[in-house]
C-alpha cells in the first residue's frame, strides 16, 4: 500500500522538479530559486541557493552528482557532497530539462530549441539543433540512446553516438515529457492529453 509518510513543506513557491539519488537522497527544485536536498530519512540537509531564477529541472548522476537547470540559461552541477563544481552557461535561453546518461554524460534542453550534451568531465561535445521549438524533456535510455521532446510536437531519438535516427511526429500538440523503460520502450506525453508508447 502507498501511504503518505512525509509532507516536505520547506519551499516558498511551486516545486517544478523532484529526483531521487541512487543513495536515497531526494532533491526538489522550483520557483523559489532553490534546490533542497533531503537525506535518506527525508531530513533537509542542504538548501542550494546559487540560482536567482526558477529551477526547472533537477537530476542525479549515477555517481551522485546533482544537476540543476534553471531559467537563467545555466546548468549547475554539484559533486556528491553538494559543492558547486561547474556552471554550464552555453545555452541562449532557459533550461527546461536535464538528464544524466548511464555513462555519465549530461543532456540539457531548453528554450533555445537545442539539446546540449556534455561528456563525463562536463565538456560540451554536441549541440543538437534539429527541433523547431522549445525542448521540454530529455531522457536517456539504458543503452545510451537519447530522446528529446518539445513544443514542435515531435520526439527525436538519437543513437549512442548522438546521430538522429527517428523523428516521431504522431502528437497533435507539444510534447511535455519523455521516458524510457528498462526494456527499451519509449513513452511520450503532451498537450493533446495522450501518452504514446513506442517499442523496438
Amino acid at each position: 500500500d502507498l501511504r503518505l509518510t512525509h509532507t516536505l513543506a520547506d519551499a516558498d513557491d511551486w516545486i517544478k522538479s523532484v529526483a531521487w539519488a541512487p543513495d536515497g537522497r531526494l532533491a526538489a527544485g522550483g520557483d523559489d530559486h532553490k534546490v533542497r536536498v533531503y537525506d535518506e530519512d527525508l531530513r533537509l540537509t542542504h538548501t542550494l541557493a546559487d540560482a536567482d531564477v526558477w529551477i526547472r529541472s533537477v537530476a542525479w548522476a549515477p555517481d551522485g552528482r546533482l544537476a540543476a537547470g534553471s531559467r537563467d540559461h545555466k546548468v549547475r552541477v554539484y559533486d556528491k557532497d553538494l559543492r558547486l563544481t561547474h556552471t554550464l552557461a552555453d545555452a541562449d535561453y532557459g533550461i527546461r530539462s536535464v538528464a544524466w546518461a548511464p555513462d555519465g554524460r549530461l543532456a540539457a534542453g531548453g528554450f533555445d530549441n537545442k539539446v546540449r550534451v556534455y561528456d563525463e568531465d562536463l565538456r560540451l561535445t554536441h549541440t543538437l539543433a534539429d527541433a523547431d521549438g522549445w525542448i521540454k524533456s530529455v531522457a536517456w535510455a539504458p543503452d545510451g540512446r537519447l530522446a528529446a521532446g518539445g513544443a514542435d510536437k515531435k520526439v527525436r531519438v538519437y543513437d549512442e553516438d548522438l546521430r538522429l535516427t527517428h523523428t516521431l511526429a504522431d502528437a497533435d500538440y507539444g510534447i511535455r515529457s519523455v521516458a524510457w523503460a528498462p526494456d527499451g520502450r519509449l513513452a511520450a506525453g503532451g498537450n493533446d492529453q495522450k501518452v504514446r508508447v513506442y517499442d523496438e
